[in-house]
């Protein structure tokens, strides 16, 4: 039921990242929450008894734009080199 929800509210079957395809859900929205869910129902399912190779696969690319739209997101910091560098160095 909650899938069907989901499809509805993007077609998150079409092959896309979140950097150049608005139908994924930011993070924080309405839509992100259906998205979520339908992950957190896979991941338990996953856990219990297993998953189709179909919902595998829907699991996977769920995850890996999941992934990419909270680090497009929230970048992490930039790490300075030299600095740490010298940091290392220091007595």
């Amino acid at each position: 039921m909650q899938a069907e929800r989901l499809k509805r509210s993007g077609d998150l079957d079409a092959p896309a990242t979140p950097e150049i395809d608005d139908s994924f859900p930011a993070p924080g929205t309405e839509k992100w929450g259906l998205m979520n869910r339908r992950r957190s129902e896979l991941i338990h399912k996953k856990n219990r008894q297993g998953l189709t190779a179909e919902e595998q696969a829907e699991f996977e690319r769920l995850q890996r734009l999941c992934f990419a739209a909270i680090e497009e997101k929230f970048p992490p910091p930039v790490v300075d080199e030299d600095g740490l560098k010298r940091l290392r160095e220091s007595p």
